[in-house]
């Protein structure tokens, strides 16, 4: 989702302490180091964790491994190669 406004830190600072007017502009007005405010909270990607590979492990061990890992570093690339 595209962000709705923009504010810096200083006004962030202020609506965190609940001050009931702060400064907020639109994306035309938006300069370097702006900080984009949403309408509703944005989800957090989840991606499980690398997935260990051991010498111990058998030839399929490491190989469903390797598929999981592969798996993994798609979902962190967006499916860019």
């Amino acid at each position: 989702a595209d962000p709705v406004v923009f504010t810096d830190e200083r006004n962030l600072h202020h609506i965190a302490r609940g001050r009931e007017t702060s400064l907020i502009w639109g994306k035309q007005n938006q300069e370097v180091g702006d900080i984009p405010l949403y309408r509703h909270a944005q989800p957090v990607p989840v991606v499980p964790d690398e997935m260990a590979t051991s010498d111990d492990m058998n030839l399929y061990q490491k190989s469903f491994a390797q598929g999981y890992n592969a798996c993994r570093n798609a979902m962190l690339n967006g499916g860019k190669s």
